[in-house]
């Protein structure tokens, strides 16, 4: 059973992509930058948030905790940026894509994206009513949010939907430079937006570590799952099915 095990992992392992590989670290990146921050959180305050709330107030100024560091323009940048988390601006950029890929008749990559943002909005869902973590109160907020705080819902969501999609575009790039670029846009998207939660007040830090975090981890889970299902088909057809149409149907598989 365990031997079984391990060559399954060994075959995930040896069949990720690059894209997938660039989650992998991303995804430790954040998974360590959140453990460090909500131990240091635990040793100082115990419940008390104390390296999230050191980092709103240095956010802010200090002689006017409801004035960001920056100019004027730089709020309004954010608040801007924020929006690009936005359940609206998401899903419409969601419904774009599914059309792109439905026109290419490429209905096993639309039935994953559908599955990892719509499992992955739940999953936040879930989470804030079951944690129920208020919102940060130690600076006013620059916008106007009531829900729960933990996990950012802006930064999970957006994680699983930019970087799904910055993977689906990259791997139409036949450059390594180009694939780069999109993946690159895709993270730096998804930082801006977690960024721009804690600097507008309505997040503590840990909320939006433990989104990418959260995120991240979902994606890669369906990932896994995707391929476990794909190896699954593949063996089935291999089984049950002439040379020729094995030979088409792998082809048209790997397309998608």
């Amino acid at each position: 059973m365990l031997h079984a095990l391990h060559s399954r992992f060994r075959r995930l392992r040896d069949r990720a992509t690059g894209e997938v590989q660039f989650l992998v670290v991303v995804f430790l990146i954040v998974f360590g930058a959140a453990s460090i921050l909500l131990l240091g959180d635990l040793l100082l305050g115990g419940t008390a948030p104390a390296i999230d709330n050191a980092i709103l107030r240095a956010l802010r100024n200090p002689d006017n905790l409801g004035d960001p560091r920056g100019p004027d323009a730089l709020k309004e940048a954010f608040i801007d940026v924020t929006a690009l988390g936005s359940s609206t601006v998401l899903v419409l950029m969601t419904v774009i894509v599914l059309g792109f890929l439905f026109i290419g008749g490429r209905l096993r990559t639309a039935t994953f994206v559908v599955a990892v943002t719509l499992g992955g909005a739940m999953l936040n869902t879930g989470l804030k009513h079951s944690i129920a973590r208020v919102r940060p109160v130690v600076v006013p907020q620059l916008v106007e949010e009531t829900s729960y705080s933990f996990p950012s819902g802006h930064a999970q969501v957006a994680a699983i939907v930019f970087l799904t999609l910055g993977v689906i575009l990259s791997r139409e790039e036949p450059t390594l430079k180009r694939k780069r670029f999109v993946l690159a846009s895709a993270l730096g998207l998804t930082l801006l937006v977690g960024f721009s939660r804690v600097y507008l007040g309505v997040h503590y830090a840990t909320d939006v570590l433990g989104g990418w975090t959260i995120g991240l981890g979902w994606l890669l889970a369906c990932w896994a799952i995707d391929y476990w299902l794909l190896s699954s088909s593949q063996a089935s057809l291999v089984g049950t099915s002439p040379p020729r149409v094995v030979d088409k149907e792998l082809d048209r598989m790997k397309q998608d």
